[in-house]
C-alpha cells in the first residue's frame, strides 16, 4: 500500500508542477522575468516560513553557510532563473521534455564528482537521452533557437542542485533547505529586477496566475516529500515522467502547441532512456543487497 500512495502522491505533484510550468509561461507575458522571480521567490518563502516556524525551526541557521547548502543554492538560483526564462521564450513542450533529462544528468554528475559506479548500460542511456535533447534543440539548423539552450542550462543547474542535496549532512531539515531556496530565488528576481529597473504593479490578470505558481509548487514539493517518506523511491521514481504528459495536453489544450515529429521523438528518447536507467539502477541495488 506503501508504494500505490506513494505513486499516487508523485503523480499528483508531478500534475502540479506542470501547471506551474504553464502558469509560468502565461505569466511571463504580463510580469518581467525578474519580477516574476521576485514574486515567487517572496511569497514561496512566506509560505515555506510559516511552515518552519510551525514545525519549531528557525528561518535561519549555521547550516545554511554550509559549502553544500550554498552550492545547493546557487543551483537553484542559476537553474530557476533559466527555466522560467526557457518558459517564457520557447514552447512549454520543448521546455518540459528537456527538463526530463534531469535525473541522466544527475546519474553522469554522480559518476564523475562522487565516484558512483555506473555501468555501460546506463552510460548507453544517458548517451541516448541526451541525443533525445538535440532532436528537440537540433543545432546548427534552420529551426534551432538559441532559447532553448536555457533550459539545458536549468538540467544541468538543478542536476548541480541535487547532487548538493545528495551530499549534504542529513541532519539538515529538509523544510529549512527548501526555504533558503527560495530566498535565492527571491535574490535573483531582486538583482534582475534592480538592474532592468522594470518594476511594476502586478497586472489583475496576473495576480491569480502567480498565486497559482507559489501554491502549485510548494504543495508539489510537499506531495514529494511524503510520497518519497510513504515508498521505496525506485518504485516511484519513474512516476516524474507524468510532468511531461501532463506539460504537453496543456500545451495543447491552452496555448494551441503541435509539437513536430523532431520533438516528441526527442521526449521519448529522453523518458525511455530514463526509466531504462532507472531500471538498471534498481537491478543494481538489488544484486548488491542479496549479495
Amino acid at each position: 500500500m506503501g508504494n500505490l500512495r506513494g505513486a499516487v502522491l508523485m503523480i499528483i505533484a508531478m500534475g502540479l508542477y506542470a501547471f506551474e510550468d504553464l502558469l509560468i509561461k502565461l505569466a511571463s507575458v504580463h510580469v518581467a522575468i525578474g519580477q516574476l522571480l521576485l514574486c515567487i521567490g517572496v511569497l514561496g518563502s512566506l509560505i515555506l516560513a510559516v511552515v518552519v516556524r510551525f514545525n519549531r525551526r528557525p528561518l535561519l541557521s549555521r547550516d545554511f553557510l554550509h559549502p553544500m547548502v550554498i552550492t545547493r543554492n546557487l543551483g537553484e538560483l542559476v537553474g530557476a532563473f533559466a527555466l522560467v526564462t526557457a518558459l517564457a521564450l520557447t514552447p512549454l513542450a520543448s521546455a518540459a521534455s528537456i527538463l526530463q533529462a534531469q535525473p541522466l544528468a544527475v546519474t553522469l554528475l554522480a559518476a564523475l564528482f562522487l565516484g558512483e559506479t555506473v555501468g555501460w548500460r546506463r552510460w548507453l542511456a544517458i548517451l541516448v537521452g541526451f541525443a533525445g535533447m538535440l532532436l528537440i534543440i537540433r543545432p546548427g539548423t534552420a529551426d534551432f533557437d538559441v532559447a532553448s539552450l536555457l533550459a539545458v542550462l536549468a538540467v544541468a543547474c538543478f542536476a548541480i542542485r541535487d547532487l548538493a542535496t545528495r551530499v549534504m549532512p542529513r541532519g539538515m531539515n529538509s523544510l529549512q533547505v527548501s526555504l533558503w531556496a527560495y530566498y535565492s530565488i527571491a535574490l535573483i528576481g531582486a538583482i534582475l529586477t534592480l538592474k532592468q529597473g522594470n518594476f511594476a504593479p502586478v497586472p489583475s490578470n496576473a495576480t491569480w496566475m502567480l498565486i497559482g505558481i507559489v501554491l502549485a509548487g510548494t504543495l508539489g514539493y510537499y506531495l514529494i516529500v511524503e510520497a518519497v517518506r510513504a515508498s521505496e523511491l525506485s518504485a516511484i521514481a519513474p512516476f516524474r515522467y507524468f510532468r511531461l504528459v501532463v506539460a504537453l495536453i496543456l500545451g495543447a489544450i491552452f496555448l494551441a502547441e503541435r509539437p513536430d515529429t523532431f520533438t516528441l521523438t526527442g521526449a521519448a528518447l529522453i523518458v525511455g532512456s530514463g526509466l531504462y536507467a532507472l531500471a538498471r539502477e534498481r537491478a543494481v541495488f538489488t544484486a548488491a543487497r542479496q549479495g
